[in-house]
């Protein structure tokens, strides 16, 4: 899973797929065995426990780290949540964060994504809105859409 130096090139889950400590979500082609025969959706409650078996897994690869500590101290809000850190719970599975408040995916920080641009081709990073799960959306073509419709009721 991790690559280069300092306390990264000592960790177990060296040279393993990082997928292994990723929680999965409905959709991931990794969970499309979980999909129920009639209607092809993926069943929530089977997904949980799909989730709860990788954390397991994970979990047992990092108690035996010698850098578990680092790995836990390094780790970001956005880590936490969805992933297996130094052996912690991902946040994601009991909606709680460390000190027991509720939690919401974390939003990341822009200058982790290229530039944007939206599919009717506004640029710039003004104009994305990233909503907690990922889902990005375009401040522009919402405006848009919003006088479009403004204009469609004064014509009436």
């Amino acid at each position: 899973m991790t690559e280069g130096k300092g306390w990264q090139s000592h960790a177990a889950c060296g040279g393993m797929d990082a997928n292994k400590f990723i929680l999965n979500q409905v959709g991931d082609e990794d969970v499309s065995h979980l999909e129920v025969a009639n209607g092809g959706y993926t069943s929530t409650v089977k997904l949980r426990s799909w989730n709860e078996h990788k954390v397991k897994q994970a979990q047992e690869v990092c108690f035996s780290c010698p850098v578990r500590s680092s790995c836990l101290s390094s780790a970001e809000a956005s880590d936490l949540y969805w992933t297996v850190r130094g052996g912690a719970r991902p946040t994601m599975l009991d909606g709680r964060g460390p000190t027991g408040k509720k939690c919401r995916p974390p939003l990341a920080g822009i200058d982790e994504y290229p530039e944007y641009v939206c599919p009717s081709g506004h640029t710039g990073d003004a104009n994305r809105v990233r909503y907690p799960g990922g889902k990005v959306k375009c401040r522009a073509c919402a405006e848009d859409r919003y006088e479009a419709l403004k204009s469609a009721r004064i014509a009436e």
